[in-house]
């Protein structure tokens, strides 16, 4: 290599740092302090999968839409010296999102002996976590932030009306389900479904002044830990299921544009997506409607998993900067 391309490097180096003659420049000082504020408004659109295994062969599905679910909340972070703790709250509003479809596979051959569609309704949503990260500022323009998180999601539904297409026998084998069978129509709330998540995992955002007022965003999130406690309460058949399961993941991205509006202020929109699956566990029931009930072990297990879409628009304000 000849001094000219030596030259020649040294140029473009000098290019891409802005003129500066240090590789350590590229790190700019983070600020003390600063505390921000993000109220959130968004719509959440997807579907949540209960199964219900036997040996591994899937007896049941049930299908719970969120077409969509409307949520509202706000953030706040602390930064010192770059290091950065966030904790968010985000509530749903109920209302109708869909609905509940259940088919069961009793022949053990694949084929949908029972099937059930009812109108699926948000009874409750509430998602809340913590998240610990460190921000580096790049050459001023951009910030990566990597970061670990805790994150806990309560979900209700209820199963209101439709009907049921059952086959005639009581026992196996069954005549295989379809869509011109006699309906046995259904009122009022014939089940209620609720699940509470823990997930722990980590991430990185990244962010990239494109203008003076414009922004974008990147946001990549992997749990290799989630817990999901499930209760699905069976009204018309006074029995109550318990599925406690572990070992799935969570799988997440989000893209984001800002446009600042004044020096501490600016509005953001966000597009991401959530994968939550491979979840299975223990499953347990009892009567409901007496007194005293204990749950019982059963033979099957269960399992859940959730494609989830959503689209948030937010306020981000500095509130203090040191």
């Amino acid at each position: 290599m000849n001094h000219r391309q030596l030259s020649s490097i040294f140029a473009v180096l000098l290019f891409f740092l802005g003129g500066r003659s240090y590789a350590a420049d590229i790190l700019t000082k983070p600020e003390p302090f600063t505390l921000t504020l993000e109220p959130v408004f968004g719509v959440t659109a997807g579907s949540v999968d209960e199964y219900v295994y036997d040996n591994g062969y899937m007896l049941s599905r049930l299908i719970w839409d969120l077409k969509p679910l409307f949520y509202a909340g706000m953030s706040a972070s602390v930064t010192v010296f770059g290091a950065d703790i966030s904790a968010s709250l985000t509530l749903g509003l109920p209302g109708y999102s869909g609905v509940m479809e259940d088919f069961d596979y009793m022949n053990y051959d694949s084929a949908v002996t029972h099937y059930s569609i009812s109108a699926a309704k948000i009874l409750s949503w509430l998602q809340t976590g913590v998240s610990l990260g460190y921000r580096l500022n790049l050459l001023d323009r951009f910030t990566l932030t990597p970061f670990w998180e805790f994150r806990y999601r309560l979900v209700r539904w209820g199963a209101y009306d439709g009907y049921v297409q059952y086959p005639p026998e009581r026992e196996a084998p069954y005549t295989e389900w379809s869509q011109e069978g006699d309906k046995q129509f259904l009122t009022g709330c014939v089940i209620t479904y609720r699940q509470e998540y823990l997930f722990t995992g980590f991430g990185i955002s990244a962010s990239a002044r494109i203008s003076r007022r414009f922004s974008a965003s990147l946001l990549f999130r992997f749990s290799p830990l989630v817990w999901c406690t499930a209760l699905d309460d069976h009204i018309l058949r006074r029995t109550e299921f318990l599925d406690v399961m572990s070992g799935g993941y969570t799988l997440g991205g989000e893209i984001g544009v800002l446009f600042s509006l004044t020096e501490r202020n600016a509005l953001r929109l966000g597009c991401g997506y959530e994968y939550t699956g491979k979840l299975r566990g223990r499953s347990y029931s009892r009567q409901t409607g007496t007194v005293s009930s204990e749950y019982s072990s059963l033979a099957t297990n269960g399992g859940t998993e959730s494609s989830l879409f959503s689209v948030t628009l937010s306020m981000t304000s500095r509130i203090l900067s040191l």
